[in-house]
């Protein structure tokens, strides 16, 4: 289908007395697309005290990988709020 994907795992620990909405994105490269593997959205809710984890799939189309291994950043969103950046690595072949 011309996407390439790679699988992430990710935690995320609420450590505050209030509820939380949190969101993951990819915003890095500007085509990759996050696809939640066990939840419908990477938008969620996270109360009190609760740890949450699960996987993602980030997909990139062929066409825009220009080397074996891209610098990818997420993003973790609290209430809106950035809380987070994290940089890490996209392996693809190229082709």
């Amino acid at each position: 289908n011309g996407m390439i994907s790679n699988m992430y795992n990710f935690e995320v620990v609420n450590k505050t007395f209030y509820n939380k909405h949190i969101e993951i994105k990819v915003t890095k490269p500007r085509t990759a697309v996050l696809k939640m593997v066990d939840r419908n959205s990477p938008q969620f809710e996270l109360n009190e005290d609760e740890l949450a984890k699960g996987s993602f799939f980030i997909i990139i189309p062929q066409t825009d990988i220009k080397a074996n291994n891209i610098k990818t950043d997420i993003e973790i969103y609290s209430n809106n709020k950035l809380i987070r950046t994290i940089e890490t690595n996209f392996v693809a072949p190229v082709k």
